[in-house]
């Protein structure tokens, strides 16, 4: 994998960097990561019920800096609710139903990824992954996901696809999107992804719902072009979906103490 970075901006808190590089036999892709000190941070998982564009739930919180999208959700004809296991402030919206799975727990304002098995200290839960990255070390297992296929509409373990990552090291959080369905970005598999993270400086990774639901917030602005399908060429229906965000039911927030 190689890339070069870009600084969009910075502050003494927190920066956002562009990504341009290309896998394997010239696969180009981009991507952006935020990077903000923990200690500046209150973490937040938001649901919305209908499901809301990222950026419009960002609007409930004044000292919001940056969110993106959050886990897996199942469509229905009425609604899209989450897949696995959410609980918000301690109100359970969707039960615990696959143990293997990780999740983002948030406790008094910080996040950190676990299993679901042996957590009690926590206020809101996320599930979602794989797990990418743990103790600094690239995660590979999907066995999970790949038994479980029948739960997404396609394998998200197969192919490259835009990601959405959520991750930390010792003293800060990361947000990473990886762009993809276009000539210029192509998406990343899995394992390239983790490795994106491991770079990007994430000791601790988990993925997050992919594809069209990618979406990076950071200062009230939508940073990425959430893409539906790959088109080479343009369609009709382009300006209607193609880099506008889509309804999701939950996102996870970073907010200013």
């Amino acid at each position: 994998m190689l890339y070069s970075e870009s600084v969009l901006f910075h502050t003494p808190n927190y920066q956002l960097v562009k990504i341009r590089g290309e896998v394997e036999k010239k696969n180009p892709f981009e991507a952006f990561f935020f990077k903000v000190k923990k200690l500046s941070i209150v973490c937040r998982i938001h649901h919305s019920n209908p499901p809301q564009k990222v950026s419009e739930m960002v609007c409930s919180y004044p000292k919001n800096i940056a969110a993106i999208n959050g886990g897996f959700y199942k469509l229905t004809k009425r609604n899209r609710t989450p897949l696995d296991w959410l609980i918000v402030n301690k109100f359970e919206i969707q039960s615990l139903r696959n143990q293997s799975r990780p999740c983002v727990f948030i406790f008094d304002g910080g996040a950190y990824i676990a299993s679901p098995s042996n957590q009690d200290q926590f206020h809101s839960v996320l599930q979602a992954g794989p797990l990418l990255v743990h103790n600094n070390i690239i995660q590979t297992d999907y066995s999970d996901f790949q038994e479980k296929a029948y739960d997404f509409d396609t394998d998200i373990t197969i192919d490259r696809n835009p990601r959405s990552v959520f991750g930390y090291d010792s003293k800060h959080y990361f947000l990473l999107v990886v762009e993809g369905r276009s000539d210029r970005s192509y998406g990343l598999f899995l394992e390239e992804t983790a490795l994106l993270a491991q770079k990007c400086g994430m000791t601790e990774a988990i993925n997050l719902d992919g594809g069209g639901s990618c979406t990076l917030i950071v200062e009230n602005k939508l940073i990425n072009e959430p893409r539906f399908a790959f088109r080479s060429e343009p369609h009709p229906l382009d300006s209607q979906v193609q880099g506008k965000e889509r309804l999701i039911p939950t996102a996870l927030l970073l907010n200013l103490r």
